[in-house]
């Protein structure tokens, strides 16, 4: 047998109506089986539409934040268009950019002191690398913008650092000649990845068209969540109403009384706990049917 808990509903001028109103329906419930299998399973049925209404509204919370993300990147894109770079011409800079740089990579590897094919792998990861940082320095979000530019520092300093003590191991130059010919070569590949990106910042961004695609399949997403939650309320109702049902018939074959309530207020008591126990008592309220 299943024990309901009195709900908080308005009681009128009767003080014992809540009670009156759980023990019929306690004995309703454990006199019909068939009807304690109705409410356990709108109960089942309102915790699933609960959850999968849960489910919804983040999804669609997540495709507002997307869709912001996606309008602030647009946004960064000069609106009159007059630095626009068509895409062909794009790859072509940024081709003849990291073919430039190739050089002062290979010199900057070869610091470690490995033979010339693993020098050339070598330089092949730098040069990767230096793609990377290009397209992190243009598509990453103004405030992390901030920490590519130290990770960009930090590589290119090492490298310098490397090539310097490559420099005064092989002889070649003195400390500051060292100094400065590395120096020099961490700046230029340097300057070059700040170049690569300021030309992609200048086609079509890379992260608005990422930001585009995550916000299109949150959309999607959402959509898909609200037809589960919009059936899972139907299924819900279904089977509250055919509780609701099971009780108005029982209340009718037996006609309660109770002292200063007419009829209608105690069918009307007893259909509210009703609801109260198949919703959980929770904020949702009793359900219309």
């Amino acid at each position: 047998m299943t024990v309901l808990s009195t709900p908080r509903f308005s009681e009128g001028r009767n003080p014992g109506l809540a009670d009156w109103a759980s023990g019929f329906v306690s004995t309703w419930m454990a006199s019909e089986k068939a009807s304690d299998d109705q409410v356990q399973l709108a109960m089942h049925r309102h915790q699933i539409l609960k959850t999968k209404n849960q489910r919804k509204e983040e999804s669609y919370n997540l495709a507002r934040e997307l869709k912001n993300v996606f309008d602030a990147s647009r946004r960064d894109i000069d609106p009159s268009n007059r630095h626009h770079v068509p895409t062909v011409l794009a790859a072509l800079l940024l081709l003849a950019i990291f073919a430039f740089d190739v050089k002062p990579l290979f010199w900057g590897a070869e610091s470690f002191g490995l033979g010339t094919f693993d020098t050339w792998v070598v330089t092949g990861l730098f040069l990767a690398g230096s793609v990377i940082f290009s397209w992190m320095l243009e598509a990453a979000p103004q405030e992390k913008r901030r920490m590519v530019w130290i990770l960009l520092s930090v590589t290119f300093g090492a490298l310098a650092a490397l090539r310097t003590e490559f420099l005064l191991t092989v002889g070649a130059l003195t400390l500051g000649g060292a100094v400065l010919e590395a120096a020099l070569l961490s700046a230029i590949s340097m300057g070059l990845v700040v170049l690569g990106s300021q030309i992609l910042a200048r086609t079509r961004r890379l992260r608005v068209r990422s930001a585009l695609v995550q916000h299109r399949n949150a959309e999607e997403e959402a959509t898909k969540l609200a037809r589960d939650a919009r059936d899972a309320r139907e299924a819900f109702q279904a089977a509250g109403a055919e509780a609701h049902r099971s009780l108005r018939i029982y209340f009718m074959q037996h006609a309660p009384t109770l002292d200063g309530a007419s009829s209608e207020e105690l069918l009307g008591a007893v259909t509210a706990l009703l609801d109260h126990y198949i919703s959980g008592g929770g904020r949702d309220g009793a359900a219309s049917y």
